[in-house]
């Protein structure tokens, strides 16, 4: 009687169904890469890319700014859909309306220093980085 009360239960734990994989969220970048020419003696030079939720709900992003290359007299700041930072921030967690969008902007500042800068932008679901990163290029040249 054990041996079959035990089969039994196994039988039961091997019918359990396992629950259906979450969707992914989905956004859209309007190009992968940004960029800007402008003269060392403007304060900003911007570029930026178009973010948009295309979801019918709102969605929480993260967005991380990484391999930043600058004359040292230059900084990067980022500005999204809250605020412009300032140029230490260099990770956020955000949240976007259904369906909404803005404009995504790296802000070079050439400090009256001709040269070229970059920076890359991955941006991810906190809760599914691993389905959702999508990365964008930006740069800047002063003359």
């Amino acid at each position: 009687m054990l041996l079959a009360t035990t089969a039994a239960i196994f039988t039961a734990c091997d019918e359990t169904e396992e629950p259906e994989p979450v969707a992914a969220i989905q956004y859209s970048l309007s190009n992968d890469s940004a960029s800007v020419d402008g003269r060392a003696s403007s304060f900003e030079l911007d570029a930026y890319l178009k973010f948009k939720n295309l979801e019918n709900k709102t969605i929480s992003i993260k967005w991380m700014r990484y391999d930043e290359v600058k004359p040292a007299a230059w900084e990067i700041a980022t500005c999204d859909n809250v605020t412009c930072y300032a140029p230490i921030v260099t990770s956020q967690t955000i949240t976007v309306n259904a369906m909404d969008s803005f404009d995504f902007k790296i802000v070079f500042r050439p400090g009256a220093t001709a040269g070229t800068a970059s920076a890359k932008v991955r941006f991810f679901d906190p809760a599914d980085s691993a389905r959702t990163v999508k990365v964008a290029n930006y740069s800047a040249t002063a003359n």
